[in-house]
């Protein structure tokens, strides 16, 4: 499967979203205070 331009970024946004929203849910269980900068 590949993606091609605005499909591509739009996947990109993604992923650092759900990495933005995988380390906020971690840092609140965890309470441990983590700020990642995307």
């Amino acid at each position: 499967m590949k993606i091609y331009g605005k499909e591509n970024i739009f996947h990109k946004v993604l992923l650092k979203r759900s990495l933005f929203i995988y380390f906020y849910k971690l840092q609140n269980n965890n309470e441990v205070k983590v700020n990642p900068s995307f």
